[in-house]
């Protein structure tokens, strides 16, 4: 196993990885580290050269200053000598059985591509990936085209036979082209979600990176081609192309025109990005492939295809205010899990609902700005029953989670005088207690927080669960519960809780295990601030 890190101007934050790799439950001897120093000026070469000096699995190598990722981890790359190789972005760090449990599930299954558990430090990263192991995952079966960091298990012989490599020089998206190459020759990509594999992080100092202003000729008219290139020469056309195709429009293309961001920009910037994105769009995407997009990019991709440029700002203000409300309306205790009831309901953030009118049988949103169109199709009939939940159970003091699906459906209620109706889902998740047990650990005090992440139209809010009239107090946790019990935040939010025994109040700071110090540790990394390679 290889673990290529490239390394510029990384300064105190290094650490944090180097602990997070002489932690690592798999034995030392059976990987190696490969760090690739970019030219760095703040001294931390000499840093790495101390640290491989103390480390016999660590290889240093200083090249000069590339300027990007691709170039440092190719040398990497061509260092390697493991079965498996991985890159790890110097200001990120590992789980503590990161490499053992991961490379197992590869071995276990003759992986080629294994998408290991992701889990962000100061982001958000959709858990929608990691709710359950899948050994064979494919596009149809699963959305790992949502997720194309390269801190994935590679075998090193498959990059080797086909070639492939990072683009080197400033190229926008290389990593999607590098793990798209290589998802494009895996033989079985697997998905890995029982152990947190890496942690990625986002720094204050690149919080508001999504508000630089993308060149819309490096971005648009050369990076996103680039990959819809590489799409379209191993996937001949029809619906599957058109599918995979769909989430660089929907997710990388539609955003940057009609965001939240896209009202900081000034005017004539504005002007200048749509018009790049409608004729990326005219040339690439025809108008039989929207049945690929969620609603809300279809809404989107009509309004650039027209070149409405101030419907698609008041779009983007009406969407920046969606948000949902979670609420716990039953908690009950079994041998082996918690059930939750849930209600989630789809408000503006002001507390009204988002309003549909119903008409002949079919729901059409009812959007707050008016997107002066009447050609838009905004009927959503066919696609709220599409709507997904999960419930996320993550620790208090730290980022580690995991997410259960909830099985349910949408509903329409009431929204108030006119004849209007809201949505509102209703289920019920089946939470593991076993998967909790883990979560809390075995030494200390846990409190575990209860969230909902949902995905409605195309809209997607992650939202704290409201304890609700549930009597969470008065439950009767079982035996098998060692301890965990629910209870109603002062906010009035659920949340669950395992207090330390006597003896273990009195144990020294210094005895505390190492998931708790980590993910202390990880609080503090998302609060420092760093310079080195940006987030693309």
């Amino acid at each position: 196993m290889t673990v290529v890190v490239a390394a510029y101007n990384t300064g105190e934050t290094l650490h944090e990885l180097v602990r997070s790799l002489d932690g690592q439950s798999m034995p030392q001897e059976h990987f190696e580290v490969v760090v690739v120093d970019d030219g760095s000026t703040d001294g931390t070469g000499e840093v790495l050269d101390v640290l491989a000096a103390q480390r016999p699995n660590w290889v240093v190598r200083h090249i000069p200053n590339s300027g990007w990722p691709g170039t440092p981890r190719n040398v990497g790359l061509e260092l390697a000598t493991g079965e498996y190789v991985t890159f790890v972005d110097h200001d990120d760090f590992l789980g503590r059985d990161g490499l053992a449990t991961a490379c197992a599930f590869a071995r276990q299954h003759h992986s080629d591509v294994v998408v290991a558990r992701e889990v962000g430090v100061g982001r958000s990263i959709g858990r929608f990936m990691f709710t359950r192991n899948e050994p064979d995952a494919t596009f149809e079966n699963s959305p790992i085209v949502r997720l194309l960091t390269p801190h994935k298990l590679y075998r090193r012989e498959m990059l080797r036979k086909n070639g492939i490599r990072f683009p080197e020089g400033k190229v926008r998206l290389e990593d999607h082209l590098f793990t798209m190459a290589a998802y494009f020759a895996a033989e079985r990509i697997s998905i890995y979600a029982d152990h947190p594999f890496y942690y990625w992080t986002r720094r204050e100092g690149t919080a508001h990176a999504s508000l630089d202003l993308k060149d819309p000729h490096e971005y648009v008219e050369v990076a996103l081609n680039r990959v819809l290139d590489l799409v379209e020469e191993h996937v001949p056309p029809g619906p599957r192309r058109d599918r995979i195709k769909a989430h660089w429009l929907e997710r990388k293309l539609l955003p940057i025109v009609a965001r939240a961001p896209m009202l900081e920009y000034p005017p004539e910037y504005r002007a200048e990005v749509v018009w790049a994105a409608r004729a990326l769009v005219d040339q690439r995407y025809p108008p039989d492939a929207d049945r690929e997009l969620h609603f809300s990019a279809r809404v989107r991709v009509h309004l650039l295809r027209a070149g409405a440029t101030e419907a698609l700002m008041a779009l983007a203000r009406t969407e920046q205010a969606i948000t949902t409300r979670a609420v716990a309306e039953q908690v009950s205790w079994g041998q082996e899990e918690v059930e939750i009831g849930l209600r989630v309901e789809l408000l503006h953030r002001d507390g009204q609902p988002v309003e549909f009118a119903e008409e002949g049988g079919r729901l059409r949103w009812v959007p707050r700005e008016s997107l002066d169109d009447p050609s838009l199709d905004l009927d959503v009939t066919d696609e709220v029953q599409r709507a997904s939940v999960l419930l996320v159970v993550g620790r208090r003091d730290g980022d580690d989670d995991f997410a259960v699906t909830v099985p349910g459906g949408v509903v329409t209620g009431e929204a108030g005088a006119g004849g209007r109706r809201e949505l509102v889902f209703t289920g019920v998740a089946h939470v593991p207690l076993d998967r909790m047990l883990r979560l809390a650990g075995t030494r200390g005090r846990a409190v575990l927080d209860v969230r909902t992440e949902t995905e409605v139209l195309g809209w997607r809010s992650l939202r704290r669960v409201e304890a609700g009239d549930a009597e969470v107090s008065a439950m009767s946790p079982p035996v098998a519960a060692a301890g965990l019990t629910a209870y109603r935040t002062t906010k009035g939010n659920l949340s669950l809780r395992r207090d330390a025994p006597a003896k273990e109040k009195a144990e020294p700071r210094s005895r505390a295990s190492w998931g708790r110090r980590v993910a202390r540790r990880a609080v503090r990394v998302a609060r420092s601030v760093r310079r080195g390679y940006g987030r693309r």
